[in-house]
């Protein structure tokens, strides 16, 4: 499911914190931006540089308004599908900044009342978010699920 998410997307955007634990994962052909407030990133084990942008908050900058320069930037150079790989904090962040129309959440977990406790626990404004399609893994330990913002003027 990820690869074909990651396949159509024009840009990722990604915590540092999210690089640091899982390693890079570059899409096979957008540009990846990192958002990061200040430390270091594996910059050694990068498969390809040059197809990442790091973006550091300034001094005293919310995670909430680094992202809003981000998705200006990318908005301003034509990416209309951008992904968010998250973390929790950066996918809250781009939530309270209003970036965010359509989360695709996966969780372990065998019903969808995990996946509804998991969302709460991501975005506390979890009300303005409908569930519009959930898969559970061969092994019903895993549920895929893709929620809509409410707020979104899209169809």
């Amino acid at each position: 499911m990820l690869r074909l998410i990651r396949r159509d997307c024009d840009a990722l955007i990604v915590g540092a914190a999210s690089v640091r634990a899982e390693g890079w994962h570059l899409p096979p052909r957008a540009h990846t931006h990192v958002v990061s407030q200040g430390s270091s990133l594996p910059w050694e084990s990068c498969p390809d540089a040059s197809r990442v942008t790091e973006w550091t908050a300034l001094p005293h900058e919310a995670l909430s308004t680094l992202l809003t320069r981000v998705v200006d930037n990318l908005a301003s150079g034509g990416a209309r599908a951008v992904l968010c790989e998250g973390g929790v904090a950066t996918v809250r962040a781009l939530a309270q900044g209003n970036h965010l129309n359509e989360l695709c959440l996966t969780v372990r977990g065998s019903t969808l009342a995990d996946v509804q406790r998991a969302l709460r626990t991501i975005l506390p404004n979890s009300s303005v978010w409908t569930l519009t399609h959930h898969w559970t893994s061969d092994d019903g330990t895993t549920i895929f699920s893709i929620w809509r913002c409410a707020t979104d003027p899209r169809p």
